[in-house]
């Protein structure tokens, strides 16, 4: 029985079956042949053994287009550190350096129609009354009183106070003192046995050139060179290497010392033969001595002033070297006496060591002391060109006088006001910084000086900055009896706040006087180091090296021999 199937669907069949009819069946593909294989690297073919119809070879690849060129990139520039300011502990001869007034003695001078001679270097200092210490203020002519005179003038005689006090130390050192007799046999000067004192006053008040450098080979040269001329002295950067007088002879030099034969208090000593010592100086080239009119009279203020001083700016000089020094020096050749008591218009005593050499220079460095007005006393070291003339040393003498003469009346003009510089003594003062700069400025060198007093006594606050005066910037108030009373009571406190912004990074030197009315109480010097964070500064602090003026290196420290 037949099924029954829908028109439709039954026309859509048929039509189905006769195109499966009618189309031809597809022609069989070939099998493709097989491609060769390419080795890593190389591009040849691994062609098999039977012999095959080699591919057409492919299309070279296209060259990569060549890198753009790189640009070196740029160093990073290092982060500037952060602005501060910090107290920091400096040395007398730094103190002295940026406390030292280089504009007041040029300005008096042409006040007084006083000329200077050319090439002529000038330091002084008055010495004033401080707390339990002689108080001073440094005067310069430019800086000459810090010149090196390396290259500028020759110091002659005037470092011959600086080997007593050298030969001193060394037989202190020894278990012998300034009594004792002495016997060496040195190079050129020959042999000689005698009392110690006897040289200490022919080197200083003849200034004879054989006892300079019997002095000098008693010190020793690492002892001289290393520790009396010292930071700590006051010279960092004197150095002493040279013998005076007779003949130049090969290997006669101060570098090494002979043995030397000591009797003191009926007991006898040797010290032994010092070997050379080959270190040398850059900054005090040709076996020169090199020095500076600061340090000349730094050691003439540590001798002549020496039962004033604190202890740690003594030398060790018991009272009878004491007094041996300051007879001869009192003695001594003077270059100063008319003009200084012209000056001051009384007797001057005068304890000085001058020094001059024909076609060099002629100096002295002086304590001079006025005989009537005792309180009255100046330190002066200078230097004057010394050429040959047929009456050698009349006209330098004079020009001596003359600087002298009105350098002492430019001083008594000026008066006593002003900063001083001694060691700190009295009341503590306590320093501190804060940085505050403006807003639209943060990395400006404005800060805030908070100067007190640690004392309820202390009603007066004087401070100077760099020889410029602090002072609070107050707002005026009306002149009433109750805010004359509130400003009175606030000027008088033992604290001072100013904001002030520095012009420069680096040192500067702050001056603080504590005082009740006109009693000072207190006294306070102190180095602030600014840093802008970009500027190179020197190391600070305790145990830093001495910072030597500008283009100066410091100088090199021996090291003991083995």
């Amino acid at each position: 029985m037949l099924a029954i199937v829908p028109r439709p669907v039954r026309s859509i069949v048929l039509a189905l079956a006769l195109a499966s009819c009618t189309q031809p069946a597809p022609p069989e593909r070939p099998s493709p042949t097989p491609r060769p294989r390419r080795t890593p690297h190389t591009g040849s073919a691994n062609a098999p053994a039977t012999s095959q119809p080699s591919a057409s070879p492919a299309a070279a690849p296209r060259a990569p287009a060549p890198a753009p060129a790189s640009k070196p990139k740029p160093k990073a520039k290092p982060k500037p550190r952060p602005v501060s300011a910090r107290v920091v502990a400096r040395s007398w001869y730094r103190k002295a350096y940026l406390q030292t007034d280089r504009r007041y003695l040029a300005r008096a001078f042409r006040r007084a129609k006083f000329e200077l001679p050319k090439g002529a270097y000038l330091m002084a200092a008055r010495v004033l009354r401080g707390i339990k210490q002689p108080a001073f203020q440094y005067y310069s002519i430019d800086d000459t009183a810090f010149t090196y005179s390396a290259g500028h003038y020759w110091p002659a005689s005037t470092i011959k106070l600086m080997a007593v006090v050298g030969a001193l130390h060394t037989l202190r050192a020894h278990g012998a003192g300034v009594g004792a007799t002495v016997e060496l046999d040195i190079p050129v000067d020959g042999h000689h046995k005698g009392p110690l004192t006897s040289i200490i006053e022919r080197a200083l008040r003849l200034s004879t050139n054989p006892d300079y450098n019997r002095l000098m080979y008693i010190a020793g040269f690492s002892t001289m060179n290393d520790v009396i001329l010292s930071e700590a002295n006051g010279a960092p950067y004197t150095v002493l290497q040279r013998r005076y007088g007779g003949k130049k002879v090969p290997g006669a030099n101060l570098r090494s010392s002979p043995e030397i034969k000591v009797w003191y208090r009926g007991k006898e000593s040797v010290i032994a033969a010092r070997p050379e010592v080959k270190t040398e100086y850059p900054q005090c080239p040709k076996e020169g001595n090199c020095t500076s009119l600061f340090e000349l009279s730094e050691f003439i203020r540590r001798v002549t002033l020496h039962d004033e001083l604190p202890k740690t700016q003594r030398f060790d000089l018991s009272r009878r070297a004491r007094k041996v020094i300051m007879a001869a020096l009192e003695k001594s050749h003077k270059k100063l006496v008319p003009g200084a008591s012209e000056a001051l218009g009384n007797p001057a005593v005068i304890y000085n060591k001058a020094g001059r050499y024909p076609g060099d220079d002629h100096l002295d460095a002086a304590l001079v002391v006025d005989t009537v007005k005792k309180s009255r006393r100046f330190l002066i070291a200078l230097s004057v060109p010394y050429s040959y003339q047929r009456e050698p040393g009349k006209v330098t003498l004079a020009q001596l006088n003359a600087m002298g003469a009105a350098t002492i009346k430019a001083l008594l003009r000026r008066g006593r006001g002003g900063p001083t510089l001694q060691l700190d003594a009295g009341v503590p003062i306590e320093v501190t910084l804060e940085h505050k700069p403006p807003e639209d400025n943060p990395r400006a060198l404005t800060f805030e000086i908070r100067i007190r007093a640690k004392s309820k006594r202390v009603r007066i606050i004087d401070a100077w900055l760099d020889r410029s005066p602090l002072r609070e910037r107050r707002r005026r108030r009306r002149r009433t009896r109750r805010g004359r009373r509130r400003a009175k009571r606030r000027a008088k406190r033992n604290e001072l706040v100013i904001v002030r912004t520095f012009k420069r990074p680096g040192d500067h030197v702050i001056v603080v006087h504590a005082r009740r009315g006109w009693r000072r109480l207190g006294y306070r010097a102190a180095v602030i180091v600014v840093d802008d964070g970009v500027s190179t500064l020197a190391p600070a602090g305790p145990g830093a090296p001495p910072v030597p003026p500008p283009d100066l290196p410091e100088k090199p420290v021996n090291k003991p021999p083995t």
